[in-house]
């Protein structure tokens, strides 16, 4: 007994219109989208038009759309596996760290962030360090210069600490025109400011009072805020 076997068993079922289920798919998709496209006020009616339509006749495209006897979205896959077999993505490293110089911001100057202890020593005996440093301490508060990050400190007559940006070392030596003050931040001692031999400074300490505090304008006062200014950019 001989029997045909059907030769279009391999074939889709059609659903409606012609459609497989998967075509009927791209088509249910493109009119659902273009309904949400249109309902949702995002925009001006007429732009909302023109997007629903590109969307449903995409949607009708990859539904009914053929080429050659090909559907739409056969010749998509071929195109994609075509792409990806003919074509490698490699990621230029170079590039990348120009990328990455580009977009790192600078790293800021490292600074010490613990307080700045400025030393006052002097250079000779009764050489006036420590009206220096009362009237140093003044200046910086005057200037509001907070005392948690700039402290003033007495030292004997040849302190032997070493120098830093941290602790700089101000010197003191006594002259007929006054007291010249040399600072020292581990690069060796140069001359910082000149005080003034001034009455208002003995005048001040009677009233138990800085100069800067008691006598603002005295030439001794302005001194000492120039050296506090010397200071302050040294370090």
């Amino acid at each position: 007994m001989r029997a045909t076997a059907p030769l279009d068993v391999d074939l889709e079922d059609k659903l409606l219109y012609g459609l497989t289920p998967m075509r009927l798919a791209y088509l249910v998709i493109g009119l659902v989208a273009g309904f949400g496209l249109w309902s949702s006020q995002w925009a001006p009616s007429p732009v909302r038009v023109v997007a629903c339509s590109a969307v449903v006749a995409i949607g009708a495209i990859a539904a009914w759309g053929r080429w050659r006897g090909r559907a739409v979205d056969g010749w998509a896959a071929d195109l994609f596996l075509f792409v990806i077999s003919t074509h490698r993505v490699v990621l230029d490293r170079a590039w990348l760290g120009r990328f990455r110089r580009r977009t790192t911001p600078a790293a800021p100057a490292s600074r010490s962030t613990g307080p700045v202890t400025i030393v006052v020593t002097g250079r000779s005996p009764k050489a006036g360090a420590t009206t220096v440093a009362v009237e140093l301490a003044a200046s910086l508060a005057a200037k509001g210069y907070p005392r948690e990050l700039w402290l003033v400190r007495d030292a004997f007559m040849g302190h032997l600490g070493k120098p830093s940006s941290s602790e700089p070392l101000l010197s003191v030596m006594s002259v007929d025109a006054g007291r010249v003050c040399y600072l020292d931040r581990g690069a060796g001692p140069s001359v910082a400011g000149v005080i003034p031999e001034d009455d208002l400074v003995r005048r001040a300490a009677l009233l138990h009072q800085a100069t800067v505090d008691a006598f603002p304008e005295a030439p001794a006062s302005k001194a000492f805020a120039d050296l506090v200014d010397v200071i302050a950019a040294a370090s």
